[in-house]
């Protein structure tokens, strides 16, 4: 009896001992951290593969920095003119000027296209006090009268070379009568000058200046939206160069006797 009391005491010990272990604790893993990507807003600087996308400018749109005008060539004040109101008082002024010295450098530019000379595109006109202006004829739609009166005043003198030929396209072209023209090249003969007789011939023979004269300037489109730095700088340069070739002329050549000369073409083999 004892017995059975005792081994039932253990059992139940025993069983105890077995229910009040704590239950195993399982961790369970942990979990994936999720990383944020800030996405790009439309407006940030696009990558180097998205700049290639961007289609180049245009060569003939319009630029974004006009060229200044004026502009300075030769100790003149260079004027760009597409607009009769733009120049109107210019040619007040210059016309008043010439009162005292009756004397303006002349030149024009044009484009041919296939054989066929297309109307001028540019007339050149240099003043002796600092003035040139650079007329952009077939961009205009009108001409102030003060330009038909400087041209057709043939007590003012429109000096240059082929300046007489010049004349006879803006009247055909324009309807623009240009009246007391002088070839440089008659007082040139006159004097003996030496050398070529080309306008660049000239300039560098009795001035000491040398001229650009490259056929890719002279052909080049003086019909464009806008004209280059460099056609720009040629094309003045022929108006003030004249100008400065009869000053100088003018040393040795009494103003009285160059009336003989006036809207005489000068002959050479191509012109006859």
């Amino acid at each position: 009896m004892i017995v059975l009391i005792v081994f039932g005491s253990v059992l139940l010990l025993i069983v105890g001992a077995f229910f009040s272990q704590p239950e195993p604790t399982y961790n369970s893993p942990p979990a994936p951290t999720v990383q944020k990507v800030r996405s790009t807003p439309a407006s940030s600087t696009p990558s180097i593969n998205q700049k290639r996308l961007t289609p180049a400018l245009s060569v003939t749109s319009k630029p974004t920095n006009p060229l200044k005008n004026p502009f300075q060539v030769m100790n003149h004040s260079v004027h760009i003119i597409t607009t009769a109101s733009k120049y109107t008082e210019l040619i007040r002024q210059m016309s008043y000027a010439c009162r005292s010295y009756p004397v303006i450098g002349l030149d024009c530019e044009w484009v041919t296209i296939y054989g066929q000379r297309q109307k001028v595109a540019l007339l050149q006109l240099a003043f002796k006090y600092g003035i040139c202006l650079l007329i952009r004829l077939f961009q205009m739609d009108s001409f102030p009268t003060e330009l038909r009166e400087l041209l057709a005043n043939p007590q003012i003198f429109k000096v240059g070379i082929e300046v007489y030929y010049d004349g006879q396209k803006l009247l055909q072209d324009y309807g623009m009568e240009v009246k007391g023209t002088v070839d440089l090249r008659h007082l040139a003969k006159r004097l003996r000058t030496p050398g070529a007789f080309g306008l660049a011939g000239l300039a560098q023979t009795v001035l000491g200046i040398q001229l650009d004269k490259d056929k890719r300037i002279s052909i080049s489109d003086w019909q464009s939206f806008e004209l280059s730095p460099v056609q720009r700088e040629y094309a003045a340069k022929d108006a003030i160069v004249a100008l400065d070739l009869f000053e100088r002329f003018s040393q040795d050549i009494p103003i009285s006797e160059m009336y003989q000369y006036v809207d005489r073409p000068f002959k050479t083999r191509f012109n006859r």
